[in-house]
């Protein structure tokens, strides 16, 4: 069982949306499963979705510096 990386309290895995804006482009995620501590309410992006994620900022990233 993963644990809160600040409180080392229990997490579970809950679907957020997120909304990251640069230079006037917005990327939406709408359903992205993140693990959320029952106890301080931190929030933690599983590992397995860090490079996904990372490559659709580096992409909204360069939309922006396009402009």
């Amino acid at each position: 069982m993963k644990k809160c990386a600040i409180c080392n309290a229990e997490v579970k895995r809950v679907l957020v949306k997120d909304t990251y804006e640069y230079k006037g482009k917005t990327l939406e995620i709408k359903e992205m499963p993140v693990f959320r501590c029952t106890k301080c309410g931190a929030e933690f992006i599983d590992e397995e979705l860090t490079g996904p994620v990372n490559e659709l900022l580096d992409k909204l990233y360069r939309q922006g510096e396009a402009q």
